[in-house]
């Protein structure tokens, strides 16, 4: 045994352990079978090189680490079992896994997709767990990862690539091998085939290395080939640094676009332009392995074509959708789709946009080849840019904060031009040439617009001097008032062809009216704001992507009559944009996420969850507890420790309160109960209320009681209850019934703090009912959201949301003068793709804050054509 002496006999024994038989020799040492007789199970033992037990700080962070991985506790991580020594040799015993490995797997080249993403979905959640708990694999290669006969993946050797030892003699596959370990700076560690620019330049890894290498395996299980394997070790290295693999899309044509857009960003060379956190990656295999059989066969179609013709295909769900959109012919009954066109059995794809970033709004420009569109690109603000169709070049039209409605017929876009923190969506209306230029402003307050076919009028969705909603075509004409909605497009779909007939969503019905104020309601049950819709050529009928009640999203061709088809039952991802006279329609794909970023006092960097769609509630005086809702389960509530250990369930809700020292969650149990739910060890305990239907409540300073908010008519009165419940006094407090938003308590108990209806700030008395106003102008009313008072009471904290990839803001305003200063500006570190930050929550004392984000991972806009 070249590292060890004698190869360890059958019958030989380690600790507890029995040799059985060898089951293999590497690098790192060799591998045993081994029965543990007290447990009566097989395991197996690895026998760690001699040259690993002369470093007593390596052994220390050997065993340390081992432990560690141990701890993992995933059924796709191997088990560590037991750790010892054996003449000063270390050993470790682990679980036994009956199978092959991944690289034994890979002998016959490339896997099915359906393996793959097996595969690729278990190794990927493990990792995911694994940079949850902290640990880097740092040595991820196909030899670390065992497949067993029914399809199970357990990852080998976390917490020992570290500690890998220099291998000596030759080989003739150098390139498979361990190079030189280490941890600190310069010193390199992992497989060289598999290893990410920055382990290959020696520098400082994280969890996003694993990601590269894991990246790597993907391209081989796809492709049957490393994506940067050369003759030598040396010129591998040399690839990793400095070149770009084979595209996959000739080397594999047949993978589906996802996972070659997976693989892309697994394997940026630069950390941050790959997964921000590895659950997003690892949701996103099991999304597309989940919905694999729903379209492989026509990704695979539209892939083929695409090649062909040089053309880059949309996402798996899209090109699904793609292939089926020969039918909506059938669904609209007119002329505008060709069943006889050979191109529709396999539309032309195209990709036009390749930065990363979020689109906003994109829409065809007169001469059908031109797409003018607004974009947040690679972290920066919104732009407006220009495409060609025939060209991937975007070009800036120099509006930065400006939001495309729609293009002329004689070349000018109209706009919203956006302020920092734009309030529901509104901006200022403006017109500007397609070629750039000063904007020219129109008008105030509005929501999406679209231009008549003479380029002169305009149809606009504008707010009215009351707050109201007032559709008018043209300006100053109104067709229509109410709970009018756009859709997702900001006016894209407002004016038919003709330019008689304007289109809206108002109470979630699909309408349509004219010029005289003639309404019909085409089609019914579309939940407000959660549709986009474009008018067919020529006026016949509509494509509306959105979801009904309790329906997945889906893509829809609309008839004038109303009759109404399914075109892809799957179309989560993908949003329509715009439809050309022709027939051609943009789709952009997005695939997004959410997070949440903390700091607790004694941090001096934010920690960042992200993989969880969450809904930020509340914060525990010590910065040390989040509370938060899953947008996909809305629920259930989660509460999470800012050291970043995983977040735990605690139940459902609805959710009302959280006590300052994090024990207790105050949950409405019935109209006259409330349920304080402990976060740790315990037991629910009962708070009943005898007298009044309890519509909110808020838990008091030092858990004397509980504020109950009741509703009564318009307004809601306040009541005082005991710790133990009861009967609830009621509480006058001046100005009350008028309120907005709150109560926030102070942190005596002893007053509230709440937003009246037309803005301004007032403060009661829970003691004499008496209430004061807090002087200085009111807040802005859909922008300015109460957060906190201060730890002495003195200031308040107020949240200014950040929109359109804006950051979020707060400030401090002084409750006694009025005066309002900016405190804190909230954005994540890496504010690629960022397009919101809802919420945000402060502790009194200001030492700890945590927000909620959106952030876009991808967004790009398509082409479909070949369609007549």
């Amino acid at each position: 045994m070249s590292s060890h002496g004698s190869p360890l006999s059958r019958g030989s024994r380690l600790g507890g352990f029995e040799i059985v038989a060898p089951l293999g020799a590497g690098g790192m040492g060799e591998v045993y079978r081994a029965r543990d007789s007290r447990l009566g199970r097989d395991v197996a033992i690895k026998v760690l090189p001699q040259a690993m037990s002369s470093d007593p700080e390596r052994l220390k962070r050997f065993e340390k680490e081992a432990r560690a991985a141990s701890a993992l506790n995933h059924p796709n991580i191997v088990t560590i079992y037991e750790t010892g020594s054996a003449d000063g040799v270390p050993w470790i015993a682990m679980e036994h896994v009956e199978g092959e490995t991944l690289r034994k797997v890979l002998v016959g080249g490339a896997l099915p997709f359906k393996k793959l993403l097996n595969v690729a979905t278990q190794i990927a959640e493990a990792l995911a767990r694994a940079h949850e708990a902290g640990i880097v694999h740092r040595d991820l290669k196909p030899e670390n990862v065992m497949v067993t006969k029914d399809g199970l993946v357990k990852i080998l050797d976390f917490g020992l690539a570290k500690l890998s030892g220099p291998l000596s003699g030759g080989s003739d596959k150098e390139s498979q091998l361990p190079t030189v370990t280490g941890t600190s700076p310069g010193i390199v560690v992992g497989t060289v085939g598999y290893m990410s620019p920055e382990q290959a330049s020696g520098e400082k890894v994280d969890f996003r290395s694993d990601q590269f290498a894991f990246g790597s395996m993907l391209y081989e299980m796809a492709t049957g080939r490393p994506p940067f394997q050369r003759k030598t070790a040396v010129d591998t290295l040399s690839a990793i640094l400095n070149e770009e693999p084979a595209p996959m899309a000739s080397v594999a044509p047949r993978t589906p676009t996802p996972l070659r857009w997976i693989v892309e960003r697994c394997l940026a060379k630069e950390p941050r332009g790959r997964f921000s956190a590895t659950d997003d990656l690892a949701r996103d295999l099991a999304g597309l392995r989940d919905h694999l059989s729903e379209a492989t066969s026509s990704a695979s179609l539209v892939a083929t074509e695409g090649a062909r013709r040089r053309n880059v295909p949309v996402p798996l769900a899209a090109a699904a959708a793609l292939v089926v959109l020969s039918a909506i012919a059938g669904a609209l009954g007119h002329r505008w789709l060709s069943s006889r066109a050979p191109s529709m059995l396999v539309p032309t794809l195209r990709r036009l946009t390749f930065q990363r970033g979020n689109v906003l709004s994109a829409r065809y420009a007169p001469d059908g080849r031109t797409v003018v569109y607004t974009a947040a690109w690679e972290g920066k603000p919104p732009e407006v840019y220009t495409v060609r169709t025939d060209s991937p070049e975007s070009r800036p039209v120099g509006l930065p904060m400006a939001q495309v409605c729609s293009v002329s017929s004689k070349g000018e876009i109209a706009v919203l031009l956006m302020g920092d923190h734009t309030v529901d969506g509104v901006g200022r209306l403006a017109r500007v040439p397609i070629g750039g230029g000063t904007p020219r402003e129109i008008l105030d307050d509005v929501w999406g617009a679209a231009w008549a076919p003479n380029g002169e009028d305009l149809a606009v969705l504008r707010r009215g001097p009351s707050g109201e909603r007032l559709l008018q075509y043209p300006i100053g004409t109104t067709l229509a008032t109410g709970d009018i909605n756009l859709g997702s497009l900001n006016g894209g779909g407002l004016l038919s062809p003709s330019g008689d007939q304007v289109a809206f969503l108002q109470g979630g019905s699909l309408t349509t009216v004219d010029r005289r104020g003639n309404r019909r309601v085409v089609s019914k049950g579309w939940p407000e704001g959660e549709a986009a819709f474009a008018w067919a050529p020529r006026g016949e009928g509509f494509v509306l992507e959105g979801t009904r009640s309790g329906a997945a999203d889906a893509l829809y061709a609309i008839s004038s009559t109303g009759h109404e088809r399914i075109l892809v039952n799957q179309a989560t991802g993908f949003t329509l944009h715009d439809v050309a006279a022709d027939g051609r329609m943009l789709f952009e794909y997005t695939n997004a996420t959410s997070g949440i970023a903390s700091r607790a006092p004694g941090d001096k960097l934010e920690r960042y969850y992200e993989g969880h769609d969450a809904s930020l509630l509340y914060l525990s005086a010590d910065g040390q507890s989040i509370l938060f809702t899953d947008l996909t389960e809305p629920d259930q509530l989660f509460l999470r420790k800012t050291d970043g250990s995983p977040p735990v369930r605690l139940g459902r809700g609805p959710w009302l309160d959280f006590s300052p020292d994090a024990r207790w969650v105050l949950v409405k149990g019935g109209p006259r109960e409330l349920d304080l739910v402990p976060t740790g060890p315990g037991i629910v305990k009962k708070i009943p209320v005898e007298n009044v239907d309890v519509g909110d409540a808020h838990i008091l300073p030092g858990r004397s009681g509980f504020l109950l908010g009741v509703k009564s008519g318009e307004s809601q009165d306040l009541y005082l209850l005991g710790p133990d419940g009861g009967e609830a006094a009621a509480v006058r407090v001046d100005g009350y019934s008028s309120f907005a938003a709150g109560p926030l308590i102070s942190s005596d108990g002893s007053r509230i703090l709440w937003e009246t209806a037309d803005g301004h700030v007032r403060i009661g008395s829970l003691k004499d009912g008496k209430s004061t106003l807090v002087p200085g102008p009111p807040l802005v009313i859909g922008r300015d959201f109460l957060d906190q008072w201060s730890a002495d009471d003195r200031s308040l904290y107020v949240l200014i949301t950040g929109q359109n990839g804006q950051p979020a803001r707060i400030d401090l305003l002084d409750l006694a003068t009025g005066e309002r200063k900016a405190w804190k500006t909230l954005m994540p570190a890496d504010p690629s793709g960022v397009i919101f930050v809802p919420s945000v929550v402060v502790s009194r004392d200001g030492q700890s804050y945590a927000y909620a984000y959106s952030r876009v991972l991808h967004s790009d806009l398509y082409e479909m054509e070949g369609v007549r």
